[in-house]
């Protein structure tokens, strides 16, 4: 068994590991259209409205903290075990809210069901590391960009439909996880466990062998984008609320069109393979900038709706580029590190960008302004990378 990529491992394993981000994103959309059902029903209980937000949010905070217990472990864990071990855990954790009757063992559930994921995505992004190289990698990590978005669309209109039939119905949706595992026990891929051979792990070499100085740029990018890009959407129903417009419509729709930008974001990192990552970032940091320009600035649905399009491109391109960026900076020996970590990172930010966004709004007295400072930061940003790409890029 080696750690090299392997140009014979089939489409199909692409695909297996292309579903594992659309597993996050339903997890964490299926409960939102039922939170206030899910109150309603657990109101006996002590602190019952904090106990759903809790169980609501509680997966995307158990993901990071999956990621950086697997960040400790290392690279000594076969990825292709791991995988099937989440989805097998995620399988059986995620319908159990059919059944939970107490709020704590909801809560119980949830985080497992976090942890799972948290396997799963370290374990997904690192296999397509191992198994795709060039082209084929460029396309399976857009397709990890891409599927998702396409679920937040689809599971968020089938969710809030289900919902209309109690609380729990949505839950059903969660269910997939089960097709998913027999898929992926099905569908053999080769195990990639980066091996590092004459030496062991106690060694001095074993040690210092993984550099994270070069990384270091990769983590506090994405830290950034995911406070700059992912933070405004959830301003949405205020700035037009600002407008006088009451209707929850709206929002909902520039939700899905961004979801829709988002699956069209995704596919750019592959077309720009051959461009620098920080120059790609650059571009979509202004056309994220542009779109929030236009949401802040209008005063029509039609301006709205658009701004929420051009924001969904850069948003389903900045987590595919970043994952490529970091997969070509690393080793096979140091990827599951280098994973756990970004997953972490990338978790804990997308965690924090909901209170960011309404601290913002509150500060500026008004969430289209507030949008408009982070339109503002984020043209600053795409030009100081601009200049340090055209800078490293002289002659010396």
């Amino acid at each position: 068994m080696t750690g090299s990529s392997s140009p014979h491992v089939p489409a199909s394993q692409g695909v297996i590991l292309a579903l594992v981000p659309v597993m996050v994103v339903l997890s964490i959309i299926v409960p939102l259209p039922v939170i206030p059902a899910m109150v309603q029903a657990f109101g006996g209980e002590q602190g019952a409205a904090f106990g759903v937000s809790l169980a609501v949010t509680l997966p995307t905070l158990a993901i990071a903290l999956a990621g950086m217990l697997l960040g400790m472990v290392g690279d000594r864990i076969d990825r292709r075990t791991l995988l099937v071990a989440g989805i097998a855990v995620f399988a059986l954790a995620a319908p159990l809210p059919l059944w939970i009757d107490s709020l704590w063992l909801l809560i119980g559930s949830r985080f497992i069901l976090g942890l799972a994921l948290g396997a799963m995505t370290v374990a997904a992004v690192g296999l397509v590391g191992d198994y795709f190289t060039g082209a084929r990698r460029a396309f399976w990590l857009s397709a990890q960009g891409s599927f998702p978005a396409a679920a937040t669309i689809v599971g968020a209109l089938l969710s809030g439909a289900l919902g209309q039939y109690g609380w729990r119905t949505p839950f059903l949706l969660l269910l997939v996880g089960i097709p998913l595992l027999c898929a992926v026990l099905i569908l053999r891929g080769p195990a990639m466990t980066p091996e590092v051979h004459g030496e062991t792990p106690a060694t001095d070499a074993g040690k210092t062998a993984f550099e994270w100085r070069p990384l270091l740029s990769i983590f506090v990018l994405t830290i950034v984008a995911s406070f700059m890009i992912f933070a405004p959407a959830y301003e949405f129903g205020y700035v037009v609320l600002e407008q006088q417009v009451t209707s929850t419509v709206l929002p909902g729709v520039m939700t899905a069109v961004l979801g829709a930008g988002a699956v069209m974001g995704a596919l750019a990192p592959t077309a720009l393979r051959k461009t620098p990552p920080e120059r790609q970032l650059a571009l979509y940091f202004m056309v994220c900038a542009a779109g929030q320009l236009t949401v802040a600035l209008s005063v029509t649905s039609v301006g709205w709706v658009a701004g929420a399009a051009i924001i969904g491109l850069a948003q389903g391109a900045i987590v595919p580029v970043l994952s490529m960026w970091l997969l070509d900076r690393v080793d096979e020996a140091g990827r599951g590190r280098a994973v756990s970590v970004f997953q972490t990172v990338l978790y804990v930010s997308q965690f924090s960008t909901p209170h960011l966004a309404r601290m913002v709004a509150l500060v500026a007295d008004s969430a289209a302004i507030g949008m408009l400072a982070y339109a503002i930061v984020l043209g600053l940003l795409a030009l100081a990378l601009g200049l340090a790409v055209r800078r490293r890029a002289r002659p010396a």
